[in-house]
């Protein structure tokens, strides 16, 4: 799982990250917003149902999570296996 290598993805850059999100055999683009050791907040056009599993893509970084609130066009997921800190 590449949520370690996502987390310093997003705090390398200014502002929102361009992402990629998988459920079933459908991919939505997203915008991070922010993440945490512990998930994701993003916007997209399409968010799967709430509890649905999913896949976070930044190019070959992929990372599980399950969407955890949603609406409209904003979500945030929780990741399978949170970051731990050392």
């Amino acid at each position: 799982m590449d949520a370690a290598l996502i987390y310093e993805s997003f705090g390398r850059q200014q502002g929102s990250l361009a992402a990629q999100l998988r459920w079933g055999a459908s991919i939505a683009d997203i915008i991070i917003h922010k993440i945490t050791e512990y998930g994701v907040v993003f916007s997209a056009l399409h968010i799967p149902d709430l509890n649905a599993s999913v896949t976070v893509m930044l190019g070959d970084q992929r990372a599980e999570a399950i969407i955890s609130s949603r609406n409209a066009n904003h979500g945030a997921m929780l990741f399978v296996r949170p970051l731990t800190r050392h």
